[in-house]
């Protein structure tokens, strides 16, 4: 293994050679090529990546870099944590997955009314009603039922100063082990990913990928082509610790890698979803589809991701769902958390009344919880 900065090492020194001999059998030149990267460079150094023009130098070092990185690959001697993934700057992704259509989901009342100071309500107990948003009749003229896996919302309001946020958290478990979740997490001041664990982030993957290739959760894919699925502790650490399975996986390819690369950040179903319920994408479409098109899977969001209102939800059709269920014996639970908060932070540079605010949020007097169970059999929330 190549120490960082190691530029002496064996092996970089004969990669790089490999690399530079390909550059020139490609037919660059820096004499050829000279006048007119000096150019470009002057005059596209500023602009954004979309609008960049990348010296030729640049171009035909990518060509061999990724030539070089295939052949590594191929032969499996890059690192144990390379093989079989892709290199993060891989240019174009062919499937440009489509951003959902506008939804406006069935929220319920996140912020109360004026009739509350504000204070009292960061520090109150008041913790919002999830179940409209827990299950749908409708997303965009789709009927049949959905059921949320995996969610998150943000909520603001500046005239009242107050921001809430919350992540619903589908979790499925072996119906003997429900109870004993439902004890630890209400119990517990701030469930945090020790507690209640998340789903896998897939970093370089195309899109398009997902429930086609087995670059898809690598990590989950067993050697007849079979998935296992995603089961990780709840809890861990704590005493007895509860298996769980997680429903989704993130897709995290940041879009510095790529200028093409604009929509990101969204949760795709965990491969074993995919692969029992065998569903299927089409038309660059993030959602996921029966054979005969019938709509199996959405995802929704809006908002900005960091400031302001935004939410991202994952649903799952409610008779797929339970069908797969009932194949793996288990039930869906949602582990519902989050923060009830002042909207205005900062002032001048400094948080605002920290020696008030502080032992709030030390305290955990701010955090809200609820916990659910979906009847799959009646299709009701208990």
């Amino acid at each position: 293994m190549r120490a960082n900065y190691n530029d002496k090492h064996p092996d970089k020194v004969q990669v790089l050679a490999k690399i530079e001999r390909r550059i020139f059998d490609l037919g660059y030149r820096a004499k050829r090529f000279k006048k007119a990267d000096e150019d470009i460079g002057r005059t596209s150094w500023r602009q954004r990546d979309h609008n960049k023009v990348d010296r030729y130098g640049k171009k035909y070092s990518w060509i061999a870099y990724f030539e070089m990185w295939g052949e590594l690959q191929a032969r499996k001697i890059l690192p144990d944590i390379h093989n079989g993934e892709r290199t993060p700057d891989c240019g174009i992704d062919p499937s440009f997955p489509k951003r959902p259509p506008d939804w406006t989901p069935p929220f319920p009342n996140l912020l109360q009314g004026m009739s509350f100071d504000t204070d009292e309500w960061v520090t109150g107990d008041f913790t919002p009603d999830w179940q409209p948003l827990l299950m749908v009749s409708d997303i965009n003229g789709h009927e049949g039922g959905w059921v949320l896996v995996e969610g998150y919302v943000r909520r603001t309001d500046e005239s009242l100063d107050r921001e809430l946020s919350a992540s619903l958290r589908g979790l499925f478990i072996a119906r003997r082990d429900a109870d004993s979740l439902k004890s630890k997490f209400l119990e517990v001041d701030y469930p945090g990913i020790t507690k209640i664990p998340k789903g896998a982030t897939e970093s370089y993957l195309y899109a398009g990928e997902a429930g086609h290739r087995q670059n898809y959760a690598l990590q989950l894919c067993q050697k007849n082509g079979r998935y296992r699925r995603q089961i990780k502790k709840a809890f861990d650490g704590y005493p007895p610790e509860i298996s769980v399975e997680i429903p989704y996986i993130h897709f995290g390819w940041e879009p510095h890698h790529s200028p093409y690369n604009e929509f990101w950040g969204f949760n795709l179903p965990a491969p074993s979803l995919i692969q029992r319920l065998n569903l299927v994408r089409k038309n660059r479409k993030i959602d996921f589809y029966e054979s005969n098109g019938k709509p199996a899977t959405l995802y929704r969001e809006a908002g900005d991701g960091r400031i302001g209102d935004h939410h991202s939800l994952l649903y799952v059709r409610a008779d797929l769902l339970r069908r797969y269920l009932t194949d793996t014996r288990q039930v869906l639970v949602w582990c519902n958390w989050g923060q009830r908060d002042w909207f205005k932070k900062m002032e001048d540079h400094e948080l605002i009344d920290k020696s008030k605010r502080q032992p709030i949020y030390q305290a955990c007097d701010h955090i809200h919880k609820s916990f659910f169970q979906w009847n799959a059999k009646v299709r009701k929330i208990v």
